[in-house]
């Protein structure tokens, strides 16, 4: 961490002129710091947001009330950020482009006046470079093997690295229903730094009136603001898809508890706004075909499942529904063979493309992976022929589904000109 405190002190330590939540974990992250920032926008606060990776563009990654950091912006804070960074070359300290990364969005979100921000760890959490801040509440969502290389080769060695956001003083939430020994890695590190820790039971959000793809969901939360020593939000909308996704919902609405014991003052109405009108490109994400496909508007599903604890969720949510048509492509340094084995069963066929990324697996070789499982599979040299092919065999009865990275994703959210949003629904929730 000495480097991006180093570079920190350089640019006056914005860091620590934000009020911040900051969000680790395996898959969710995301999607909790977008319930976060949705209802603390609802509640009328002027809120920041620090994500990776993008889909399409950059300046997604730096948000203030959902719009991404301008262009003019962006240039004129990599410039300052710039600076910084070759005072520090002169010394022989090389900051890696994460750390220059979180320094530009530490630096331009500092300085918009916001009421918080919300912070998403990139890898980890321990040696992160966002775990310089000194937060208000801390949240840890689920655990499974992923980056194992950088991060250990069990859960209880990747749950030492997330739980290393934990700050003395500070409420860290873990995610509902965590398994004995991950929820005892994390025990652990609370206690030594003395962080207030809120585990979150696994029957804590109960689907109410739902489905795989929307619903609603009565959550029990502790809060011992509460004279019960609980917050119970009853039949609570859910705009985000997957059943996965009520557990994130539960643990940003720990963290919204949190805040609002802090200071913010959250009412009801404005938690059950946010939850309904979160918006998080390329989650289960529903978009319409372009003309160029010639396969009469046909609405698309879109999901950055890129492990196979993403793959069980998506194919859990498309279960009631097998028989989709996928266009798959996968990053060489994934589990692409436990990712295949959790959704061969749920696909009637799969195109398999590689993404735009110098660490993408081949086509043939993903293709090879489904044929194992006992899926029909085709390697294709581009998007364009796979997704033509997926829409051309789909027809009008089937779904097409693209998924396997977020880099896949939103190569294809640009190919469908699927829109930017504010990640907030000006309208009210529809099903």
């Amino acid at each position: 961490m000495e480097n991006m405190r180093l570079l920190m002190a350089l640019l006056g330590n914005p860091h620590q002129r934000m009020k911040c939540a900051h969000v680790t974990g395996t898959n969710g992250k995301g999607s909790v710091c977008a319930f976060i920032q949705a209802a603390l926008r609802c509640g009328g606060y002027r809120t920041g947001l620090y994500t990776s990776p993008y889909l399409q563009r950059f300046n997604e990654r730096i948000r203030v009330d959902g719009a991404p950091i301008p262009d003019e912006a962006l240039i004129a804070t990599t410039n300052r950020v710039a600076l910084a960074v070759n005072e520090l070359r002169k010394n022989g300290v090389y900051p890696t482009e994460f750390e220059i990364t979180t320094a530009i969005g530490f630096l331009y979100l500092a300085d918009q006046n916001l009421d918080i921000a919300v912070i998403e760890v990139g890898l980890g959490g321990r040696f992160d470079s966002t775990n310089v801040i000194d937060p208000l509440v801390c949240a840890i969502t689920s655990i499974a093997l992923d980056h194992t290389k950088t991060l250990g080769g069990t859960v209880e060695q990747i749950a030492f690295e997330k739980a290393g956001i934990a700050k003395p003083g500070v409420p860290l939430i873990l995610y509902p229903g965590a398994q004995a020994n991950i929820a005892n890695v994390v025990r652990r590190q609370c206690e030594s730094v003395g962080a207030y820790l809120i585990e979150l039971a696994g029957d804590c959000a109960r689907p109410v009136n739902s489905n795989s793809f929307h619903g609603r969901c009565t959550f029990s939360i502790p809060d011992a603001a509460m004279a019960s020593g609980e917050y119970r939000l009853k039949r609570a909308d859910v705009a985000l898809a997957g059943m996965h996704q009520y557990a994130n919902a539960a643990t940003a609405l720990a963290a919204i508890l949190m805040l609002k014991n802090r200071g913010f003052a959250l009412s009801e109405a404005a938690i059950r706004a946010g939850l309904k009108r979160v918006r998080w490109p390329g989650r289960m994400e529903w978009v319409t075909a372009t003309e160029r496909l010639n396969c009469g508007g046909k609405r698309i599903l879109l999901d950055g499942a890129h492990n196979p604890q993403g793959a069980q969720a998506l194919a859990h949510a498309l279960g009631r529904h097998s028989g989709a048509v996928a266009v798959v492509g996968m990053l060489r340094d994934k589990d692409a063979q436990g990712a295949a084995r959790a959704l061969a069963p749920v696909f009637r066929s799969v195109y398999t493309v590689a993404p735009g990324s110098s660490r993408a697996m081949s086509a043939q070789e993903l293709a090879e992976l489904y044929r194992r499982e006992g899926t029909r599979a085709m390697a294709c040299s581009s998007l364009d022929e796979a997704l033509r092919r997926a829409c051309l065999e789909a027809a009008a009865s089937r779904w097409v589904v693209v998924t396997g990275s977020l880099y896949l994703v939103g190569q294809a959210r640009t190919y469908l000109n699927a829109p930017d949003c504010s990640l907030l629904a000006e309208d009210a929730f529809d099903v």
